[in-house]
């Protein structure tokens, strides 16, 4: 939940998208369900740039949106 709650009855689907400066792609599970309240995502980005968002959003909550992030390349 948004203030932070973890909602260990809720089994619903839990979908995440994307904001990508440039039209750069996501590799990711977009959806997925939680066990006991979590759920994790692996995310990788094919592109350095930044103003990269990330929503999540499932039925019956409220949408969350990160704060805007920069993705740099590997040294």
């Amino acid at each position: 939940m948004a203030d932070g709650t973890v909602d260990t009855a809720f089994h619903g689907q839990i979908t995440l998208a994307a904001a990508a400066p440039g039209g750069s792609n996501f590799s990711i599970p977009f959806s997925a369900n939680p066990a006991a309240g979590t759920v994790t995502f692996h995310v990788f980005l094919n592109d350095a740039a930044n103003g990269y968002t990330i929503t999540a959003s499932a039925a019956g909550f409220a949408s969350g949106t990160s704060a805007t992030f920069n993705v740099t390349t590997r040294p």
